[in-house]
């Protein structure tokens, strides 16, 4: 499953990370659930995407307890 998606990845990758600073908690949590999902089951395809993603967490945590 995780090799067939890679092919996809182009498709939603980019927004699920842009969704991880979504305004509204809920495309947060969805976009966040997503990346966990591919960080346990995408395998190596995915590798180099999950590189960009913890300086997103980070904004999500400083804008969570700035606001």
């Amino acid at each position: 499953m995780a090799q067939r998606s890679q092919q996809y990845q182009q498709y939603f990758l980019q927004l699920m990370v842009q969704y991880i600073c979504d305004k509204q908690g809920e495309v947060r949590q969805a976009a966040a659930y997503g990346i966990g999902v591919m960080a346990q089951f995408g395998g190596q395809g995915f590798l180099q995407a999950y590189t960009g993603i913890p300086p997103f967490c980070v904004l999500i945590l400083v804008w969570n307890f700035s606001v």
